[in-house]
Parts: C-alpha cells; structure tokens; sequence
C-alpha cells in the first residue's frame, strides 16, 4: 500500500479549499429553503399572487390564495425558497387530523424552471414522515 506524503496531503487540502470555496460561491447565487419569517409575510403573499396570476384568469371562483399568510407564518409550517434575499417560492403545511395538510405550494413565475418546486416539496421529506403528509387526493390518484 502506497502512503501518502505530507506534501501530497497539503496540495490535497488545498485543492478541497479551492473547490469548497468555488461551491460556496456558486451557492451564494442559487437558491436556499427556509423557515420563513414574520416579517416576510407581504413578500410570500406577493410571491403566492404571482404564482397564481396565470391561472386567475382561466379558473372561475379562483380564492385568494394568499389570505391569510401572516397567520398561516405564525401558526403552521411555512418554509420559503430564496434567491439573494428575495423570495421566490414557498410551502405551506397545516395540521389536520393527525397529519398535515399540504395547504399551498408556489413558485414566482420569474423563477421558474429551476427546480425550486421539486425542492420544496422534496424538502418535507426532511422535515416529516410521509405518513404525516396529507394530500387531501382522492384514494388511488
């Protein structure tokens, strides 16, 4: 077995640096999932509406779909998708029954296309158990 010297160790680590702060800096321009706060409720509505423009106009009897954001931030589960401080998509889970319900998924149209919505939803699958999840489908959908 060949061993390695500690100079090839050192250009080693040096190497990972470089990568690591390559990918670090790729990061700071792609988009990060968090808990969102109180006071990005206005920012999530707005990011909900736009989200939903394209279909107010083909849906009758479309809800306000953003109503109630602040209340839904403080009381339930509300991760956002940000970019550079902005925030361009975000999920919403409630309780119900013994699960959660998964009440709104959204992502601004500007933002999309890149993945942010599998993301969101792949998300959950940090945070809870599938059997938590309830989609409110019909059986067999």
């Amino acid at each position: 077995m060949r061993r390695t010297s500690s100079l090839q160790y050192e250009r080693w680590r040096a190497r990972i640096a470089v990568v690591s702060a390559v990918c670090d800096a790729v990061q700071i321009s792609k988009w990060r999932i968090r808990t969102a706060k109180a006071s990005e409720s206005s920012a999530l509505s707005e990011c909900i509406d736009a989200a939903y423009s394209i279909y107010a106009s083909r849906v009758i009897g479309l809800p306000a779909v953003s109503e109630g954001i602040s209340n839904d931030i403080e009381n339930h589960r509300v991760w956002v998708a940000v970019i550079d401080q902005d925030i361009v998509g975000g999920i919403i889970l409630i309780p119900h029954d013994e699960s959660l319900l998964l009440a709104n998924i959204a992502v601004h149209p500007e933002s999309s296309g890149l993945g942010l919505g599998r993301a969101l939803t792949g998300h959950l699958a940090t945070v809870i158990s599938p059997s938590q999840l309830d989609t409110n489908l019909p059986p067999g959908t």
